[in-house]
Protein backbone atom coordinates (compact mmCIF):
# COMPACT_ATOMS: atom_id res chain seq x y z
CA UNK A 1 0.00 0.00 0.00
CA UNK A 2 2.76 2.12 0.83
CA UNK A 3 4.77 1.69 -2.49
CA UNK A 4 1.76 2.90 -4.46
CA UNK A 5 1.29 5.63 -2.51
CA UNK A 6 4.98 6.46 -3.30
CA UNK A 7 4.47 6.00 -7.06
CA UNK A 8 1.40 7.75 -6.81
CA UNK A 9 3.09 10.83 -5.02
CA UNK A 10 6.44 10.62 -7.63
CA UNK A 11 4.07 10.72 -10.69
CA UNK A 12 2.15 13.47 -9.16
CA UNK A 13 5.14 15.18 -9.12
CA UNK A 14 6.28 14.58 -11.81
CA UNK A 15 3.09 15.69 -13.19
CA UNK A 16 3.14 18.70 -11.53
CA UNK A 17 7.05 19.84 -12.84
CA UNK A 18 5.67 19.16 -16.41
CA UNK A 19 2.80 21.67 -16.11
CA UNK A 20 5.19 24.55 -14.56
CA UNK A 21 7.37 23.92 -17.36
CA UNK A 22 4.52 24.52 -19.35
CA UNK A 23 2.50 27.17 -17.79
CA UNK A 24 6.14 28.98 -17.75
CA UNK A 25 7.10 28.11 -21.76
CA UNK A 26 3.90 28.59 -23.17
CA UNK A 27 3.84 32.38 -23.05
CA UNK A 28 7.26 32.45 -24.62
CA UNK A 29 6.30 30.28 -27.05
CA UNK A 30 3.18 32.27 -28.00
CA UNK A 31 5.53 35.30 -28.49
CA UNK A 32 8.30 33.65 -30.40
CA UNK A 33 6.18 31.76 -32.83
CA UNK A 34 4.40 34.39 -34.30
CA UNK A 35 7.58 36.36 -34.93
CA UNK A 36 9.43 33.59 -36.21
CA UNK A 37 7.42 32.36 -38.84
CA UNK A 38 6.93 36.35 -40.16
CA UNK A 39 10.97 36.33 -40.17
CA UNK A 40 10.67 32.31 -41.99
CA UNK A 41 7.72 33.78 -44.88
CA UNK A 42 9.29 36.96 -45.85
CA UNK A 43 12.64 34.91 -46.47
CA UNK A 44 11.94 31.24 -47.24
CA UNK A 45 9.59 29.52 -49.34
CA UNK A 46 10.51 26.83 -46.69
CA UNK A 47 7.99 27.63 -43.81
CA UNK A 48 4.96 27.70 -46.35
CA UNK A 49 6.17 23.92 -47.83
CA UNK A 50 6.57 23.14 -44.52
CA UNK A 51 3.05 24.23 -43.54
CA UNK A 52 1.38 22.66 -46.48
CA UNK A 53 3.72 19.24 -46.23
CA UNK A 54 3.17 18.08 -43.00
CA UNK A 55 -0.16 18.17 -42.34
CA UNK A 56 -0.88 16.07 -45.60
CA UNK A 57 1.96 13.51 -44.55
CA UNK A 58 0.80 13.28 -40.63
CA UNK A 59 -3.50 12.79 -42.42
CA UNK A 60 -2.61 9.72 -44.55
CA UNK A 61 -1.01 6.80 -42.74
CA UNK A 62 -0.81 4.69 -46.34
CA UNK A 63 2.74 5.17 -47.67
CA UNK A 64 1.83 4.87 -51.03
CA UNK A 65 0.39 8.60 -50.76
CA UNK A 66 2.80 9.54 -48.65
CA UNK A 67 5.37 8.79 -50.90
CA UNK A 68 3.00 10.53 -53.77
CA UNK A 69 2.80 13.86 -52.05
CA UNK A 70 6.70 13.57 -51.75
CA UNK A 71 7.51 13.25 -55.20
CA UNK A 72 4.46 15.25 -56.58
CA UNK A 73 5.60 18.12 -53.76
Amino acid sequence: MEQTQSLGDKLAIGLSALCVIHCLAMPVLLIILPTLGAVLADTHELFHQVILFYPLACSHSSPAIFITILVLY
